[in-house]
Order: C-alpha cells, then structure tokens, then sequence
C-alpha cells in the first residue's frame, strides 16, 4: 500500500512540474539483475528495436512465441561454421567470416505484470518457450508507461536514429482475445519490419490491439500486513541464517530485525527476483537440499518488505536458532586430512591463475585403510580456510603423475605449483573424459560435506590434488590454507559411486562475438545403464542459461550437435534446467529419487551464451572477441559433473525403467 500511494504520489508531482512520464528515461533489467537504460539498450547493428510485451501466464502471450520466434530468424538468421561462427559466401562464391557486427532488427522481451513477477520466472519462461532474443523486466512499468502499453502481446517498433516510435499496434491478426484464425491474414509488424530493412521511410504506424490479456497495474497493487515476529522471522531462520550468521558464508547476518531493517533494499532485490536463497536450478524431479523459498514464505517476504513493516506481537516470536560453534568437520573425524603444507597469498587486486595444490596420499594410510592397493571414500568435505570470501571454488581431483618431493612439506601437505600439459593430462585424462572429481568446495553448496551411505563408496587410485580459483576482492591481499577431509570405507563398498566429468570438446569450442543466443551442445552417453545420484553443470560468465534432458542415445548424431537450429528443441525428458545461469552459485543438484539412464540411453547437455556488450557479467572491457575454451573466467566451457552408480540388467531400477518406457 505504501508503494501504491508513493508511486500515485510521484506521478500527480512529474505531471503538475510539467514532466510528463513518458519523458523519463525508464530503466530494465536483464535476468541477471542488471539494470539498463533505455537510450542504451539498443543494438548499434539494428535499424530497429521491437519491444514486444509478454507475460508467462497470458495465453494469449504463449500463442504467439512461435510467431515471434520465426521474425526474430527472419531478419536475423545467419549461417555458420561448425563452431558457430557466422560466415557468408564472397564475390567467389567461397565461405568466409563475415564479421557480423549483430542483429539487423533487435527483439527485446518485456515482462511488466509488476511486484509478484520474479526474473526467475521471467528466465524460466524464456528458456521453455525457447525464446532466442533478450527478455527483460519492466518492474516499475516504466517502459509500459512511456509507450502507453495496456495489454500483453502489444509491440512497439522504436527507431534508435530518430529516436521515436514507428509503429504501434499488435503482431498480427491471428489470434484475439480467447480465439484465433488458422493462420494470420495482416502481417502487420513484418510488413513494417520488411521496409524497415528495405531502407524505406516509415511513418508513425498506430493500429488498434484487440488482443492480450490486460497488464494489471502497479499502482493496484495490494501488500497483506503481515508482521516481522510472527511472519518474518521464521523464515529468516528457516532460510537465511545458515549463512547470514557470525562465521557464515553470508556477507551479512541477518540473525535481527535490525539486521533485516539495515539490509531491507538488497534483500528486497535478492528475494523479489528469487536470487537468494540461491538455488538457480528447476527440475521435474524433486530435488535434496532445495532452498528456494516457497511461494508463501516469498509472498510474506515481499509483502512485508514492501508493505508497512509491522513488527507485531514480541512475545510470539520464535526462540533464537542455535548453530554449533565448533569447528569440527561436517563428516565427522577424517581418517586422513589432506592440507596445504604452507598457505598460498591471494593478492589485493588482479586476476590470479587457477592455483593447483598436488597431495600425496602417505603410505601408512593406505597400508591402514586400503584394499587391494585401493582406498575408497565414504566421506568427503572441502574446507576453504580462514577467508572463503577469495576462493571461489576448489576442485578435488584423483591424480596420478608424480608429485615432486620438494613440494611437499613435513607433513606431507603440499604447496602451490603450475602444471604443464603433462600434469593436466595426468589430471583429466587423456581425452578429458577422464577427469575425476572427488569432492569440492563451492560457497553454499551442500555437496562441500558428502557421506555415502554405507554400502555406497568411491575409488581413489592415486594421489590428490587441489585446483583452486581464488578471486581477489579488492580490500587486502589474504593467505588461503585449505584443507579436504577423507573418511574411509572399513571393507570395500557393495556398491561404488562413479565421479566423473563430462565435457564438451574443447577442439570445436567457441563463443562467437557479437551473437546474443550461442548454443553448444554435449551428448554424454554411459557404458552401462546408471543410477545419477546428482549432478553439477558448468559454465562461465558469457553462460546464461543450461538444461539437461535424457534422450535415446541413437537419437542425436554428431551432425545434429553441430546444428544449432536444432539446439532449440525439446527432443526428451528434461532432467534439470538452470535458466538463469550463474558464475557463482554453481550448485550440486542431488535427486531425491533414483533417476535411471539405460545403457541406450544418454544425457543431452545444451548451454547458452550471450557475448555482445548487452551481456554485463562478460568478463573484459574492451571490444567484444570471440571467446575460446579456457579454464579462466574470461575463457568459456560447458560440462556436467555427474555422481552415478553403474547397473545391470536384471537390477530392479533397470527392469523398472525398461517396463515404464515400453508403456504407451
């Protein structure tokens, strides 16, 4: 209510000073959370910009994506090499790079229903309705407002030169308000659009809509007056504390109401657009360690955020959550502790190259805990040190090249080393596929302390060792000591879990410049039939958003991997969807239920990249390159980790799965 008379109240103030709304310069944001302004959103290759209005719960909206899909294509497709690159035919009739600068007419998706929207759901939305061009939210309806918009599926045709809109009206005539026509018989944004692109003049087009469902109106909006201690503070124990807490990952506790109070705008953002508490990862399969907030606790949050902020009843509020203060391992008491014989200074500033820490696995401990001259680990955890807040992850991989004495210290700890090519193919293999991710530290994954149930246990054949990203923060230089904890299995396991990860190859691997919807896709089939118990994906900055589905294995050709018209396509059982990829919140997404892949089977992996200068998280300031595979973050990759126990034929899940796909 108090955001209802605020805006009410601004807009009589702009009218009666003689500034009307439609003269401001609104904002959008992307589904990253950036902010854009309107004079800067359009692409300098354009000769327009379209900004076409959708909702992901109007009907009408959904009908006409396809409609939007094929224009988009139509002034925008282009062919391209194997990698992706655009390329075009010269005067001799010979493939080349053509050194395309980026689209010809620019579509923007904007989303502006108003408070109970999330860029979430805006980037879910995007992503199922295989959306190939920027969508984007209007949250204070500015952009709506300014265009005189009142229902979805409207468009407005923006001339970037003149600075003015061309055309007003709807897409076509082929669908109206709960009814439509087999096909279109007015084209009417193509039509405009075909002259656009002709280089012909277009006057100022305003046709009337008749379709859409109504944009309900900010200013309408209705916020419950739901209170901090008997509302509030639940669920800030529930979801929040874990890491807003003294010693938490969190940058902030948030353990009082004058916690929330100093915090409430970021927090506001953070929630409203389902960013914290971070789980970017949606799934038909329910999975472990789910930390969204449900759609009532979100509804209170915003509402009290944004509503008056009553503090109700004191005496109702909950006892204060307790959080252990020891710094005893998660696991339990390791059986071996693999650390950093001395600590590695992450500078004040600048990049720092991906550090690696080899590990020797003494003798007595495998004499002690061994079977076969092999150790299997029932439980692992990865500890960052004193200052989390530089390292942005830490891999555990299995080793097997020869760790140089010098290395190691006294206690058989070892310290910082650069790796040749060599050492990396003795990390990850000599195909890549190799690479054996034992555990890991991630800020605010819970697969950071894994145990195994008891009958479950993986291999480690050689050594460790630890590859670490660490990331200045800009205040001071800190020392990083990491350490990772192992509990090993008494007898061998019955049963083993495979940690593997699959990539993409790193030979076809690129990220063109200047293209906003750049796909790769990765076909990662198994030996043998599986159980996944969980898995991770993995990407860099120009990433935007990753899927998963299980297809029949002979089902996609390596043919079909290097078209990208069909990267586009649902072609099975979606498994995991991360539409709003993000750096740094890589989590580890563990399914509740055995999920079986058969050995005819595969997982088909799609990743998403946008390298244009709209994309803001892009690493690098100056003029946009094409971007190759790189373990840097201003390098690119696509690969999933997947946890997974190998089956055989007559194992239940298998005769299960089998009975489950051979019904109609």
């Amino acid at each position: 209510m108090r955001l209802a008379l605020f805006l009410a109240g601004a807009w009589f103030a702009l009218a009666h000073l003689g500034v009307s709304a439609a003269e401001s310069t609104p904002e959008l944001r992307d589904t990253a959370g950036n902010r854009h302004r309107f004079d800067r959103i359009h692409d300098k290759s354009a000769k327009a910009t379209v900004f076409v209005f959708l909702d992901d719960n109007c009907p009408d909206a959904n009908r006409y994506v396809d409609t939007l899909r094929k224009l988009h294509d139509r002034y925008n497709a282009f062919e391209m090499d194997r990698r992706g690159k655009p390329i075009r035919k010269n005067a001799e009739g010979k493939w080349e790079h053509s050194g395309r600068q980026g689209d010809a007419i620019s579509f923007i998706g904007v989303y502006s229903r108003g408070p109970f929207l999330s860029i979430r759901e805006i980037a879910r939305h995007a992503l199922r309705q295989n959306i190939p061009f920027r969508v984007m939210h209007d949250a204070e309806q500015e952009l709506m407002t300014k265009f005189g918009v009142t229902n979805y599926t409207e468009v407005r045709v923006w001339d970037p030169q003149a600075k003015r809109v061309i055309y007003s009206g709807p897409i076509d005539d082929q669908y109206q308000r709960g009814a439509g026509k087999p096909e279109a018989k007015n084209l009417l944004l193509q039509e405009v659009l075909d002259r656009i692109v002709a280089g012909e003049k277009v006057d100022e087009i305003d046709e009337p809509v008749n379709s859409g469902c109504p944009i309900p109106k900010l200013a309408d909006a209705q916020f419950e007056p739901f209170t901090f201690y008997e509302d509030i503070e639940p669920i800030l124990q529930r979801r929040c504390q874990e890491c807003h807490r003294e010693g938490g990952a969190g940058p902030f506790e948030l353990m009082s109401l004058r916690d929330l109070q100093d915090h409430a705008e970021i927090i506001d953002q953070v929630v409203h657009d389902r960013t914290m508490p971070p789980f970017p990862g949606d799934s038909p399969h329910e999975l472990e360690h789910d930390r969204r907030l449900t759609k009532d606790e979100w509804y209170k949050l915003i509402s009290w955020l944004r509503g008056e902020r009553k503090l109700g009843d004191r005496a109702k509020r909950p006892a204060p959550r307790e959080f252990s203060q020891t710094k005893e391992w998660q696991i339990g008491k390791p059986d071996f502790v693999a650390k950093m014989g001395q600590p590695f200074q992450v500078p004040k500033d600048g990049i720092v190259d991906y550090v690696y820490v080899p590990i020797r696995v003494p003798d007595e401990v495998r004499e002690k805990y061994g079977h076969d001259g092999k150790l299997y680990v029932q439980a692992i955890e990865s500890r960052p040190g004193a200052h989390p807040q530089v390292v942005h992850h830490i891999q555990v991989h299995e080793y097997h090249g020869k760790i140089n004495e010098a290395t190691q210290s006294a206690a058989g700890g070892g310290a910082a080393v650069g790796l040749n090519a060599l050492d990396l193919l003795f990390m990850y293999g000599p195909s890549i596929l190799g690479a054996r991710r034992l555990g890991g530290y991630e800020p605010g994954d819970p697969d950071n302390a894994r145990t195994f149930d008891p009958q479950f246990g993986t291999v480690l054949g050689g050594d460790i060792i630890l590859e670490m990203h660490l990331t200045p923060d800009g205040k001071r230089s800190y020392p990083v000591q990491s350490d990772v904890g192992l509990i090993f299995s008494k007898e061998p396991p019955k049963r083993l879990i495979q940690t593997n990860y699959f990539f993409t190859k790193r030979g076809n691997f690129l990220v063109p410049a200047n293209v906003k919807n750049h796909t790769i896709q990765g076909l990662f089939p198994f030996q043998k039939h599986v159980r996944i118990e969980s898995v991770r994906g993995h990407g860099h900055y120009a990433c935007t958003r990753l899927k998963l589905e299980k297809i029949g294995a002979a089902d996609v050709t390596i043919a079909d991997l290097e078209d990208r018209k069909q990267h586009w396509q649902l072609r099975g059982e979606t498994l995991l969807e991360v539409p709003n990829w993000d750096f740094n919140w890589q989590v580890t997404y563990k399914f509740k239920e055995p999920l079986v892949v058969l050995n005819d089977e595969a997982v088909l992996g799609t990743g998403f990249y946008d390298n244009t200068e709209h994309n803001l998280r892009r690493v690098g300031k100056g003029p946009i390159e094409d971007i190759v595979w790189g373990q840097q973050t201003f390098h690119e990759m696509f690969n999933v980790l997947f946890l997974y126990e190998e089956l055989e034929d007559d194992h239940p899940l298998v005769i299960e799965a089998k009975r489950k796909r051979e019904q109609p």
